[in-house]
């Protein structure tokens, strides 16, 4: 029985990593981009119009969660088990209906509300149409997306993110340099990004190819189909916009509490730190997702448990080391992308970026939630943190600005695993391999303290790109040598690192 654990587990682990670098390109890529477009657009415009778009993007984030996400998720649960039934033409169809309901539904609720948004939306009323567009645009681009996952097409999902991303940066700065200087261009160039993309995507997904049989036996099914969705996500629609409240209500508050200024300097800083975790886990839990819900299917809770495991294991020997390294260096990371009005958020860094990588982990202890579908108690969780976050930013803010909504944010990000943890021990346990962890975190830190004092004295003679760039390096060289000589590593991924680098016998 073990014997044949391990090897189905070693079998999904080496598929989720091969799909983790198959993906990475779709997201290194935009990642890279959107830290561009942060470094040009801090240094182009004032903190206080960087805040007021930063409230229009989380805005539009929540609005195409609302949309898309119950969809999406049930997209990944059930396209699987309508292709192995031979199916998917009739999934086809559905979707289908879905997008063509959306455009309708969006477009009517948008007319009937827009004679009222001059009083409601104040400065912000020019970007009503935009976001009203981009947020249609956005939502077909995510489920269209989405069916490339579950469809485990990594390579189209990989295309057209990164032709979203270019399109998207160079649009957005040919309008903002040759037609007119203002922020909102960059809301344009994702109009115009999606647009552009969003009908080659629909060709490519093979989500034309439906089935064809009586309107009448088509809404039948449509309905059925749509309660099945609902079922399952509907809890998972409240779950991501509890975590977009989680994630974005602290600019909400800041612009409530504070002013637009503390709003920029936030968003700057928070969109840095994202970014980088999401070079690399985005990757990981992008990949990991269609791997255990296929999975899931095929293995049993001990089995499933021990590929969780393993996942969770992956994540931190990766993520843990970039958080201690962005530490320690953000001073210099800042000075190099961030505008000088948007620097002193550096001291957020540290608070903001621990809480990430917490929230980042825990989204693979509520997997085995994901597939019994008890995604009503992962809402109840997210909701507890949600009302948590809100309070801790009422009370911090007012006095303490944009570093009391970071230590609200840190609080609120470990609430939500720790619930995780606790509940999963009933159904699918999330285990986490104690010694691993230990020895993982404690080789990072001792990493980060050794270049923390070298680069105390470094700071003053070299400039900030080559001290990047050294630290990367001897960090990467350092973390590995303690993992080796800790035992940590595997006889695979030792192997792996004498292919690379020779390091290992």
């Amino acid at each position: 029985m073990n014997s044949q654990l391990d090897i189905n587990a070693d079998s999904l682990l080496k598929k989720f990593k091969k799909d983790s670098l198959v993906y990475a390109p779709a997201i290194l890529i935009p990642a890279f981009l959107n830290v561009l477009t942060v470094t040009i657009v801090t240094r182009l415009f004032s903190a206080e119009s960087f805040g007021q778009y930063s409230i229009v993007i989380a805005s539009t984030g929540i609005f195409v969660a609302l949309i898309s996400q119950w969809i999406n998720q049930s997209i990944q649960r059930y396209r699987p088990i309508y292709k192995k039934n031979n199916k998917q033409t009739e999934f086809n169809l559905h979707i289908n209906y879905m997008i063509f309901g959306l455009i309708i539904g969006c477009g009517l609720i948008s007319i009937s509300f827009a004679p009222f948004m001059n009083t409601l939306m104040g400065d912000y009323e020019v970007y009503y149409w935009p976001s009203v567009i981009l947020i249609i645009l956005q939502s077909i681009y995510s489920i269209i997306s989405t069916i490339y996952r579950a469809d485990l097409k990594a390579k189209y999902y990989r295309l057209f993110q990164v032709l979203n991303a270019i399109l998207k940066l160079l649009i957005a700065l040919v309008w903002i340099l040759l037609i007119k200087k203002e922020i909102i261009g960059l809301v344009w160039g994702g109009i115009i990004s999606f647009a552009c993309l969003i009908v080659p995507m629909y060709v490519a997904s093979g989500l034309f190819h439906i089935e064809k049989s009586p309107i009448g036996k088509n809404l039948k099914l449509f309905w059925g189909f749509s309660m099945k969705f609902m079922v399952y996500g509907f809890p998972m629609l409240g779950w991501f916009l509890g975590t977009s409240l989680l994630n974005l209500g602290d600019r909400y508050m800041l612009e409530y509490f504070s002013t637009s200024e503390q709003v920029g300097i936030y968003s700057a800083n928070y969109s840095l730190v994202m970014t980088a975790l999401g070079l690399i886990s985005t990757p990981l839990l992008t990949s990991a997702h269609p791997v255990i819900m296929n999975a899931a299917d095929n293995l049993d809770r001990e089995k499933l448990k021990e590929v969780i495991s393993r996942f969770s294991r992956v994540f931190l020997i990766v993520i843990v080391p970039l958080t201690v390294y962005i530490i320690v260096f953000r001073t210099e990371i800042t000075n190099i992308l961030l505008g000088e009005e948007f620097r002193e958020g550096k001291q957020i860094i540290p608070v903001l970026i621990i809480g990430m990588v917490v929230w980042k982990f825990s989204m693979f202890g509520h997997k085995g939630l994901e597939v019994e579908e008890k995604t009503r108690i992962m809402l109840w969780f997210v909701v507890i943190a949600t009302v948590f976050n809100l309070l801790l930013n009422a009370l911090l803010i007012p006095d303490y600005g944009y570093v009391g909504a970071a230590n609200a944010t840190l609080i609120s990000f470990l609430i939500y695993p720790i619930l995780i943890y606790f509940y999963s021990r009933k159904n699918t346990p999330w285990v986490i391999k104690g010694d691993s962890a230990i020895r993982i975190i404690l080789c990072s830190i001792i990493t980060g303290l050794l270049l923390s004092i070298i680069n105390s004295f470094l700071r003053e003679f070299i400039p900030s790109f080559i001290l990047i760039i050294i630290g990367c390096i001897s960090f990467i060289i350092i973390y590995l040598l303690l993992l080796l000589t800790t035992n940590e590593l595997n006889i695979q991924e030792k192997r792996a690192l004498n292919r690379m680098f020779g390091m290992t016998k």
